[in-house]
């Protein structure tokens, strides 16, 4: 079952780049090939952004190189100015992103920076002062400023903890005073949607 929620502006964590990405590990390999850069970084790994650290056990940062014209030397003179754009992270093993006072928790993340997105897999968890969201697999899409949340094939429910529901309650009319009814639940709204 797929789950979305709207997501507040404050809570929204940006997945574009920034500007300049520092990358640190135990051990890392470039490989260049004529249309991008992929660094593979391994142990200990961590990855930041001018507001954004990701750290995981091992990463792969793909980075697409400008096009070069035809008959134009495959590395011009101005590539140092130039080094091409970051079109996909892929953190592995142990991940935390954290932005903003929100720390997501992984055992996989991929970063796309161009399309604003953010998938979280392998015992997601997400957490920030107003609350927790866990699922199968979390997926921002901060164009749309909207979270998806997966619930497993095996059935295991997706879940968001909110730690003031007094506010939520009183969004509604439904509790103008915050307190709450002793045993009963709030239900979150969401909003179903199929996987494309």
């Amino acid at each position: 079952m797929t789950q979305s929620a709207p997501v507040p502006p404050s809570a929204e964590p940006e997945t574009a780049a920034t500007g300049e990405l520092t990358a640190t590990g135990d051990r890392m390999e470039l490989t260049s090939e004529d249309n991008q850069r992929r660094f593979m970084l391994i142990g200990n790994v961590v990855v930041t952004d001018r507001d954004l650290e990701v750290s995981c056990d091992e990463a792969e940062v793909i980075i697409d190189r400008p096009t070069v014209p035809e008959g134009e030397p495959s590395e011009p003179e101005d590539a140092r100015d130039n080094p091409g754009r970051i079109s996909h992270i892929t953190a592995k093993g142990n991940v935390v992103i954290r932005q903003k006072g929100t720390r997501a928790f992984a055992g996989r993340a991929e970063i796309f920076p161009k399309e604003k997105k953010l998938v979280l897999e392998d015992h997601p968890r997400i957490e920030d002062e107003k609350g927790t969201v866990t699922g199968f697999r979390i997926v921002f899409l901060q164009g749309e400023r909207r979270i998806r949340i997966e619930s497993d094939p095996a059935g295991n429910r997706s879940r968001v903890t909110l730690k003031d529901i007094a506010q939520v309650g009183a969004l509604f009319g439904d509790n103008p005073t915050g307190s709450v009814d002793s045993g009963a639940e709030p239900e979150a709204q969401t909003e179903s949607i199929e996987e494309k």
